[in-house]
């Protein structure tokens, strides 16, 4: 393994791209071991399956675009992929090894999600009570996971205990830092109008298309404080991303139009010949797998060959941009501790 700093985070990024290889498989292999067993989800979960994929496809996303190993990226995909797998098992709860992990998920979830919320707000810097916080809230997700193996009432009583001990902490550590926080707020006031109309507008189309189903909203309650703190987020990390030449001449909304017309069509074809939901979606995490898997190997390609930058044909692909990018980097901190170290080696003479 290399040990300078691009070798570094170009292996940690192969081994994430792996793992999120491994993950999307095990996702299909969970979903048709199910299917065997007879274990259908009907149509009435469509929100529950879109939310869970939406989680975890972005996590991947999150994975594939952080080439440079930032550590705020890393804690979001980290805490994406937990939720997805929680809502997956979730839906399978009468199976009891299914019910024992999505339980024993909860408080691990939000431990991680506290724990990211405070990473994002103060950006990784130091502030103060951070490590008093840090480790209160370790401590609380401790003692819920091992209340679990006392009894259900124990666990319970010890996860509300830290859902509402953590969100005081995390509260009055903003309120010690409330200035901080207001400028976060104050400088991201148009992403988070954005997210807003981007939740809403979706949710209410549902509502009103299946008013009068009740089964088809149910399972609505975890929409609005996911989706709401998963866009916002997301937005809001990914705004400032370094320009590049777009391997794609579309512009964004087209291509985000293009994808809902082709998934539109997908579920439309699938309820006219009814195809059951989890054949739609294990299909779905399938085309994702085959993504991944062709990422990586585009990966090795272009780390095993060499890329010319001033070429345009290869300088508008995501990686040999993102590394090349890396290299140059690490060749000016290479520079500028040389040209530190030749002026103390002079001032010594």
């Amino acid at each position: 393994m290399k040990t300078d700093g691009g070798g570094y985070m170009q292996n940690a990024y192969f081994s994430r791209q792996i793992f999120f290889v491994f993950n999307q498989f095990a996702i299909i292999c969970y979903l048709g071991y199910m299917a065997v067993q007879n274990d259908y989800i009907g149509q009435n979960f469509l929100i529950h399956f879109l939310l869970l994929s939406l989680l975890i496809f972005d996590a991947e996303y999150i994975s594939y675009k952080n080439v440079k190993n930032n550590k705020t990226l890393n804690h979001f995909a980290l805490l994406l992929l937990l939720l997805g797998w929680q809502f997956l098992l979730y839906l399978f709860d009468f199976r009891p090894l299914s019910d024992t992990v999505s339980t024993m998920l909860l408080p691990v979830c939000f431990y991680q999600s506290i724990y990211f919320v405070q990473v994002f707000l103060f950006q990784e810097s130091a502030y103060r009570g951070q490590k008093t916080l840090l480790a209160f809230l370790k401590a609380t997700c401790i003692m819920a996971v091992l209340c679990f193996f006392l009894s259900d009432r124990a666990f319970f009583a010890a996860y509300q205990i830290q859902v509402l001990f953590s969100t005081v902490a995390l509260i009055v550590a903003g309120i010690i830092q409330r200035k901080r926080i207001a400028f976060v707020a104050k400088s991201q006031r148009k992403w988070l109008l954005f997210s807003g109309v981007l939740v809403f507008l979706p949710l209410i189309c549902y509502i009103t298309v299946f008013r009068k189903s009740a089964a088809y909203l149910e399972n609505l309650g975890s929409y609005i404080p996911v989706m709401l703190t998963f866009v916002t987020i997301h937005n809001i990390v990914f705004q400032y991303r370094p320009q590049q030449v777009q391997f794609l001449a579309l512009p964004g909304g087209n291509l985000a139009l293009l994808a809902f017309v082709g998934l539109a069509g997908f579920f439309g074809v699938a309820y006219l010949f009814k195809i059951p939901l989890m054949a739609i979606f294990m299909g779905i995490h399938i085309a994702m797998l085959l993504v991944l898997i062709f990422n990586v190997l585009l990966y090795v390609r272009v780390c095993s060959h060499p890329t010319d930058y001033n070429n345009a044909a290869d300088r508008q692909h995501f990686y040999a941009y993102s590394l090349e990018q890396i290299k140059r980097e690490e060749k000016l901190r290479k520079d500028f501790s040389n040209y530190l170290h030749d002026d103390i080696l002079q001032d010594l003479l």
